[in-house]
């Protein structure tokens, strides 16, 4: 008797392992599916620079793994001030949420009356309606001019990676000078500086100074560089706009001229 008892069970008992299984098999793909862009990014922040990043098929071991570009991180932008304005934002606005939201639940969750679960549900949909709303306020327009622009950045970050710096410069010089445009321009300056090319690093800061002569460390970088480059015969042309609006500036191409010549 016992021994048919034991046989029933044993079916239940391998259909329950099996459903395990399943469903830890199917954990492990979902878990992969959000640790490995994590893991693909950490690759390609060890890699040292004579390792392809874009390669296919793409190598994830570092060869040798490096930390250099955590320091460039920190020393060429000011990652720490970033760090700390989102430490303050969030410092700030999460306690006023959590207020604000526990205000708003405890009379759905606590207290009984007429339409409760409808008002529940409309306040539920109302949360999904502000993203969706924005993009349709945005005009045809503006979405195709942001698509441009990002193409161009892109473009010109390709042209800035293949060490094209003058292309990059071109390309870049046909976006809005915006603050993702102005970071990008400041950073191939920087790459002008490293190549000791002074002349056209000073060409990219006076192409930034027109829109802004305060941003960041350009007013140093600018007197640091204007000795160097008197000094072998040339000085860059200054930059003049038409319009105050950022998003029509118009500039005059570069011109590096001899000091007294005209361009």
């Amino acid at each position: 008797m016992a021994a048919r008892r034991l046989y029933r069970r044993q079916p239940q008992v391998s259909s329950v392992v099996l459903r395990r299984v399943g469903l830890y098999a199917l954990l492990i793909v979902v878990a992969a599916l959000f640790i490995g862009p994590f893991l693909i990014l950490l690759s390609s922040a060890t890699k040292p620079a004579s390792q392809d990043v874009f390669g296919f098929p793409p190598d994830l071991i570092p060869r040798p793994p490096v930390l250099d570009w955590f320091k460039e991180a920190w020393t060429t932008i000011p990652y720490a001030r970033f760090l700390l304005n989102s430490v303050i934002y969030v410092g700030i606005t999460v306690p006023i949420y959590l207020v604000v939201s526990a205000l708003a639940a405890y009379p759905l969750a606590r207290i009984a009356f007429r339409g409760r679960g409808l008002f529940f549900m409309l306040f539920l949909s109302i949360m999904f309606l502000p993203g969706e709303l924005m993009r349709r306020a945005t005009s045809r327009t503006e979405e195709a001019k942001n698509a441009s622009a990002a193409s161009l950045r892109n473009l010109g970050q390709t042209f800035q990676r293949q060490g094209q710096l003058d292309l990059a410069f071109e390309t870049y010089r046909r976006c809005p000078l915006d603050a993702a445009t102005m970071e990008l321009l400041y950073l191939l300056g920087n790459d002008f500086e490293k190549r000791r090319q002074v002349q056209k690093a000073s060409n990219v800061y006076s192409y930034i100074a027109a829109r802004d002569p305060n941003y960041r460390d350009l007013r140093a970088r600018r007197a640091r560089l204007k000795p160097v480059v008197g000094a072998a015969g040339f000085e860059p042309t200054t930059w003049s706009t038409q319009n105050s609006r950022a998003t029509r500036l118009r500039y005059a191409p570069p011109c590096w001229r001899p000091l007294g010549a005209a361009c």
